[in-house]
């Protein structure tokens, strides 16, 4: 008896510590790197209106945690189910608009198709606010 209340103990403290490093995780543009989960799209907009329309008013169910010239990191939080994400987001210029590479990372570590999911909505999002569309790789 003594090992279950010794085992939900640890179990406890290990949720406390890893949601503890979950929500104090920020992502910052330039640290925070797109990795190898990566879709891109392609907006007609110039690269200073995409972050501007990104950013000026809150995406639904993001938050930003920081804004640069060419880019930004958004961030869902922690839930029951997952540790959060963050979205970094660069935008570079090209012919005729801009190029929008859009990330994902865990805020601590996450595996599944959960991440996908979240990656697709959030890509969803910013192509309709954007008005972009997914460029095919």
């Amino acid at each position: 008896m003594t090992f279950i209340y010794v085992a939900l103990v640890v179990a406890a403290l290990y949720l406390v510590v890893c949601y503890s490093i979950a929500f104090s995780r920020k992502g910052k543009v330039g640290k925070t790197t797109i990795g190898n989960r990566r879709i891109v799209l392609h907006s007609p907009i110039q690269p200073g209106q995409t972050v501007a329309a990104l950013t000026q008013q809150p995406l639904t169910g993001y938050q930003v945690h920081d804004v640069g010239p060419f880019g930004a990191v958004f961030a869902t939080t922690p839930s029951f189910f997952s540790w959060g994400f963050l979205f970094p987001v660069d935008v570079t210029s090209v012919p005729n608009g801009s190029r929008i590479d859009v990330g994902i990372r865990s805020r601590l570590f996450q595996y599944g198709p959960l991440v996908g999911r979240a990656h697709n909505n959030f890509v969803a999002t910013v192509a309709a606010r954007t008005g972009a569309q997914i460029t095919p790789t």
